[in-house]
């Protein structure tokens, strides 16, 4: 397992762009992908071509066996599965947050913010009392088994509970959205943008905390008061793939397979 606070660079924050995605499987052709830091010749998550190792039975494991979407969750880095990440993102703590295009989902290698804990564990409402561990990787955003219809905007597919702001489940808990992550960005508090190209082209926020987040959340989304942490919110986009809307709210435009994304410290984005 490759340790980020060993390891690397105390500024790994600022080296978002040297990690780079290589050596191996990454399309929905190969069930297993991995991602590597630039200059370690180990990978840090995902499994090695044909690998088939299985995380220990003491571990909160989340899902046991096989090579699906979330295989490894509550495990080492190394011991998941992963395919075809496009994009990494890091925060001021070494978390890398890893963008799976086939899996449909958002990940993270945990590495010690204590924000960024309490936002797993919230978007992680199937397994109360999760307490991240360091090195180990958690489903953070998307994933869900099922696209909700208009008629079914329960966060949790059911029927019943938390009821989402639209079909792309935003305003739920972030792990049971619909995500088509591309782009990944992370601002000074923590919180991680999500350039995503489906179910609708738009831009989302993984709330971690902080009051620029926020406010952003809250002026594109009148009915949101006071964001949760853990959840996922849009800020832009979302109504159909095309190109419209300047010079209105954001969430009122329409964007066209958005990818690259970035933050600025006043969250401009």
């Amino acid at each position: 397992m490759f340790d980020l606070s060993t390891r690397c660079s105390a500024s790994i924050s600022r080296k978002a762009l040297g990690m780079v995605l290589s050596g191996i499987a990454a399309s929905s052709f190969f069930p297993t992908a991995e991602v590597r830091a630039q200059s370690v010749p180990i990978p840090f998550a995902g499994l090695l071509a044909g690998g088939g190792a299985v995380c220990s039975a003491s571990l909160p494991v989340f899902a046991v066996s096989g090579t699906g979407a979330k295989y490894g969750d509550g495990c080492p880095a190394t011991q998941a599965t992963l395919n075809a990440p496009v994009a990494l993102a890091t925060d001021t703590f070494g978390d890398v947050f890893i963008a799976d295009q086939t899996y449909q989902l958002v990940r993270v290698v945990y590495n010690g913010s204590p924000a960024l804990a309490a936002a797993i564990t919230a978007s992680n409402v199937q397994n109360p009392g999760l307490v991240p561990v360091k090195g180990n990787i958690y489903t953070i955003a998307g994933g869900i088994t099922a696209t909700p219809t208009e008629g079914t905007k329960y966060c949790s597919q059911a029927g019943s509970g938390v009821i989402g702001t639209d079909t792309s489940l935003d305003g739920c808990p972030a792990s049971q959205s619909e995500q088509g992550p591309r782009g990944l960005a992370v601002d000074a508090d923590g919180n991680l943008f999500i350039a995503s190209v489906s179910p609708d082209s738009q831009i989302r926020v993984f709330y971690v905390g902080g009051a620029k987040a926020a406010a952003l959340i809250t002026l594109e989304n009148p009915t949101i008061t006071s964001p949760q942490i853990g959840y996922v919110y849009n800020i832009a986009g979302g109504n159909s793939s095309a190109y419209s809307g300047d010079g209105a709210l954001a969430v009122k435009a329409s964007l066209n397979t958005p990818r690259g994304i970035y933050v600025d410290a006043n969250e401009n984005v």
